[in-house]
């Protein structure tokens, strides 16, 4: 779900693809497995995308509920690292933005570390508000 499309919701968990020098059968096994888990997430969050109120980092019920889902899923791949995406709407400055989606996805970790995921294989990044839609009826959303 990261990548250069816009997207309606200002966290995204998204499959890291793994790192270091492997044959190419073990790569093309550890790429499927990557996009096994991207496609699994994807569904989860495209069904039920991760929408923060403005100004907002606290994760609600409906939160929660979405984040069980993902860390079963994270769980049965615990050798994969995943990244943790945080976006804001254009409300407020860029460095504001920045560390609210910063603090967004450092929430989420937290949660899904609660949640029995290992901590180690979680990377957060903030993209504030570069990345959301930049559509006006969804600023609310994001």
């Amino acid at each position: 779900m990261a990548g250069d499309t816009p997207v309606v919701s200002d966290l995204t968990v998204a499959a890291a693809a793994p790192t270091g020098t492997q044959p190419a059968t073990a790569n093309d096994a550890a790429a499927a497995r990557v996009t096994a888990l991207q496609s699994e997430i994807s569904r989860v969050v495209a069904a039920t995308p991760l929408i923060f109120e403005t100004g907002k980092t606290d994760i609600t019920e409906l939160h929660a509920r979405i984040l069980n889902n993902v860390a079963s899923i994270l769980k049965a791949y615990p050798d994969l690292p995943v990244r943790v995406i945080g976006y804001t709407d254009h409300v407020g400055s860029a460095d504001a933005n920045t560390a609210l989606s910063s603090a967004r996805a450092a929430n989420v970790k937290a949660y899904l570390v609660s949640q029995g995921v290992p901590e180690g294989g979680l990377i957060t990044e903030a993209k504030g508000s570069s990345s959301s839609s930049g559509s006006a009826d969804l600023a609310g959303l994001e």
